[in-house]
């Protein structure tokens, strides 16, 4: 049952997940929990649900990987397959495969966003989970999700995704056709916007290449962990740089009369003078709101104590209110 390929002197076992014969209800049965927290969790961080504050979907995230990692786990058991950790050399050779792997897909993925650019002209850029629970959550909240994305998402992201669905997947259809398939599932299972889904996409494909590539779940979880990781500095490096800038502690969502407030900060600039998720900004400071982009240029130029005039609509009618900038902090 295993290959007897040598690659670098390091020798490379098939996967212990690709030989468990995944049945289709195993996915469904796996997929519904994941559908149900994650619409949960939509609701909570777009305001659908006052009654839950936005920390809330912190343990839902943890309850999500939880699932993902004990799902395929129980089944892979039940037909006696139980995955286990490769030597300590090639734990290290991994590591340097998936370090190679990223700079690769890094290169691929910022030219690909510099045609749909060129293509496309202006679009949505991808939502960054971290960035939009910054000043929402406590720092110890940020950064015990910041370890968890590092640690436990690739673990059983890739275990659920590559180790029980792309397998099963694979055992009825070709090799791309299986990878676009679960990629797909992948992305939009991260739907903080359009943008990041698709990029998530593109990354639970590469994450499927590689690990039918290495023919080891290890490659593809620290090939993840990485990716997480640079997200994670990049924010958190973003976030540092414009802690000292204007902000009305909102987040918004595209309307066709302006943007909805999906979110409000509590004791925020937009919080304190009576804006409240599900009004529909309409203009800010006497420019015209289009998206989340048009109200962070037209604070650019503002600072934390200037005032601010806001336009908006709510049940019909239109209001105007003044709020006094806030600094953006962490």
């Amino acid at each position: 049952m295993e290959r007897a390929a040598i690659t670098l002197g390091i020798p490379r076992r098939e996967s212990v997940l690709s030989q468990v014969p995944w049945r289709w209800w195993h996915v469904v049965v796996g997929m519904m929990p994941l559908l149900i927290l994650r619409g949960l969790d939509l609701m909570i961080s777009a305001g659908w649900l006052p009654g839950l504050p936005i920390s809330f979907s912190l343990p839902i995230t943890v309850l999500q990987a939880l699932w993902m990692l004990f799902w395929p786990l129980y089944i892979a058991r039940r037909f006696g397959r139980v995955p286990h950790w490769l030597g300590t050399k090639g734990m290290v050779f991994e590591a340097f495969v998936a370090a190679l792997a990223w700079l690769a897909l890094f290169f691929v993925l910022s030219v690909v966003v510099i045609i749909a650019h060129r293509l496309l002209g202006r679009f949505a850029p991808p939502l960054n989970p971290f960035e939009r629970l910054s000043g929402r959550v406590t720092h110890f909240e940020l950064i015990s999700l910041a370890l968890s994305a590092v640690a436990l998402a690739p673990l059983a992201e890739e275990t659920f995704f590559r180790g029980m669905f792309h397998n099963a997947l694979r055992r009825r259809l070709p090799l791309l056709v299986a990878a676009v398939i679960q990629g797909l599932v992948f992305g939009f299972l991260h739907t903080f916007n359009l943008t990041h889904s698709i990029l998530a996409s593109l990354l639970g494909i590469a994450f499927a290449l590689v690990y039918e590539w290495r023919r080891t779940l290890l490659a593809p979880i620290l090939l993840h962990a990485i990716q997480n990781g640079v997200m994670i500095l990049s924010t958190a490096a973003l976030l540092a740089a414009s802690a000292d800038k204007a902000s009305l502690g909102i987040r918004v969502q595209s309307h066709e009369d302006g943007c909805r407030v999906a979110a409000v900060v509590p004791g925020g600039a937009a919080d304190e003078a009576g804006v409240r998720v599900g009004d529909v900004l309409t203009k800010v400071d006497g420019f015209r709101v289009v998206d989340e982009t048009s109200v962070a240029d037209t604070l650019m130029i503002r600072h934390p104590g200037d005032v601010v005039a806001i336009e908006y609509r709510r049940d019909g009618e239109q209001h105007r209110v003044e709020a006094t900038l806030k600094r953006k902090g962490w």
